[in-house]
């Protein structure tokens, strides 16, 4: 997996690699773990705001990760938004995720975020309004607040 700060590792690997270099990153996947599992290395990307190495991994390993959990949460709290706008495009926010990721919208006051995830999610996957419409309040998201009472 590759770490935010270029560290590449998996299970028996730990190999620095410079952090802008994704052809290096291309190459000790496809030679050396070409079955490794790149879930947490999506998350990585999308905490980093690498949004060259989503892509990549999205076009040559979709299967090998999960996708539209904590990337989407790491890149909203690190205010990667073209990352997160990519990650909206081309994912589908897992049930699972529903409430950590409504928080970290709703925390970091990313309105198009929390209308998406509202979009995919019934209510019985994150808590209530109320609690949400609280919590960015106590956040001081007063826009997120707004069009939570409007709506």
């Amino acid at each position: 997996m590759v770490g935010v700060h270029g560290t590449f590792y998996s299970s028996s690997h730990e190999l620095k690699i410079p952090p802008r270099d994704l052809e290096t990153l291309q190459w000790l996947l496809e030679s050396y773990l070409p079955d490794e599992f790149l879930t947490k290395a999506v998350a990585e990307a999308a905490s980093g705001g690498r949004l060259d190495v989503l892509e990549w991994l999205w076009a040559n390993h979709r299967s090998r990760g999960y996708w539209g959990a904590m990337e989407v949460g790491q890149a909203v709290r690190n205010e990667h938004s073209a990352v997160v706008a990519w990650l909206r495009g081309h994912t589908v926010p897992r049930p699972e995720s529903a409430v950590k990721l409504v928080k970290d919208a709703v925390c970091c006051g990313d309105l198009t975020t929390l209308q998406w995830l509202i979009e995919h999610f019934d209510d019985d996957n994150f808590e209530d309004m109320n609690r949400t419409l609280g919590l960015a309040a106590r956040h001081g998201q007063w826009d997120v607040s707004r069009w939570i009472v409007e709506n």
